[in-house]
């Protein structure tokens, strides 16, 4: 458990837990590797906690920091309060809608309830929305959005959050797209139905709905690892059998129903490297697997694998082996 918190808390936060004489001490990762510890506890330290067997709670960054001072066991708790809610409605758009917003005053979900439409900004380029997708929205942004045919509606929302960034800060989507449309559309009947009958307790009850979406978004997003990368799955395969044919990002976004930029993105975002690159490195494994099968000499791996020449072969080849396509053949079979 420690090991795994710790690790959890450098890699997101650049931030490392040391025990020194019955003290957790957590303390900002150095920026060079000749700063001792004693150098980082003067200059960065946060917080120390004497062992005592209590749960401690102490703030950072407007995050909670929860830390059991005996086992040293530490977890990270997002407090999300949500405020100023100022509108929840309905709309019913034409095939011809379109809205731009240059600069977006609040925080807000959008969730579609039915049609389709097309939601874009600059970092994530074009992404398809349909009945069930929920877009997030932080506050500032920019993006367009348009109807794609007829009967687009959807439940637009605006509030305040703290702390500020928030949805940024914990990397959470800008669009999700729930498989179960049914359970998501009772959660915004709900609260549409809360805030237009404005009975007594409105607040609180739209207040506590709100929670409950944000908690499933949570829910979903703590496994978004795997769904990410089913998103992608047809391009990995499309690769995998392909790699010695000419493939465009395009032809590979169309697979995947996303737009090129926002398809090169996740992509390189889930698979640590480019389709491209990923095409690259199946091609020189699959160039390592038949030139240990004695058939080929490396002329014909070169064209069987596309490769416009077997000078680039070797190139690409040495590129990523660090040796050439005859020196590998000689120290698989020793001559």
């Amino acid at each position: 458990m420690l090991i795994i918190s710790s690790f959890l808390f450098y890699r997101q936060y650049r931030y490392a837990m040391r025990y020194v004489k019955n003290i957790w001490i957590v303390y900002k990762k150095a920026n060079s590797p000749k700063e001792n510890f004693r150098n980082l506890y003067r200059k960065y330290c946060l917080i120390f906690i004497r062992g005592y067997d209590i749960m401690t709670t102490i703030k950072f960054k407007k995050r909670r920091i929860y830390m059991d001072c005996k086992t040293g066991i530490l977890n990270l708790s997002y407090d999300i309060t949500f405020q100023d809610v100022s509108i929840i409605v309905k709309k019913h758009e034409s095939k011809s809608f379109f809205y731009k917003s240059l600069r977006r005053i609040d925080y807000g979900f959008i969730y579609i309830t039915s049609g389709n439409g097309v939601y874009s900004d600059s970092e994530n380029g074009e992404i398809r929305i349909a009945e069930g997708s929920l877009l997030i929205l932080e506050q500032n942004s920019t993006y367009d959005i348009r109807a794609d045919g007829e009967n687009f509606s959807y439940i637009t929302t605006a509030f305040h959050v703290t702390p500020t960034n928030i949805f940024r800060t914990m990397k959470i989507p800008v669009h999700i797209a729930f498989g179960n449309v049914s359970v998501w559309n009772r959660y915004f009947d709900r609260l549409l139905k809360i805030w237009q009958a404005r009975s007594q307790f409105y607040m609180i009850e739209t207040k506590i709905v709100l929670n409950e979406i944000m908690l499933e978004v949570l829910k979903y997003c703590s496994n978004k690892d795997s769904s990410s990368k089913g998103r992608i799955t047809a391009a990995i395969e499309y690769i995998n059998k392909n790699c010695s044919e000419k493939i465009s990002i395009e032809e590979l976004a169309r697979l995947c129903a996303m737009s090129p930029s926002y398809f090169r993105k996740l992509f390189t975002e889930e698979m640590g490297m480019s389709p491209i690159k990923y095409r690259d490195v199946i091609r020189i494994d699959k160039a390592k697997s038949l030139l240990t099968s004695e058939l080929f000499n490396v002329t014909e791996v070169a064209e069987e694998l596309g490769f416009c020449d077997i000078y680039h072969f070797s190139k690409e080849f040495k590129k990523y082996t660090g040796i050439s396509p005859l020196e590998y053949k000689k120290q698989i079979f020793g001559r």
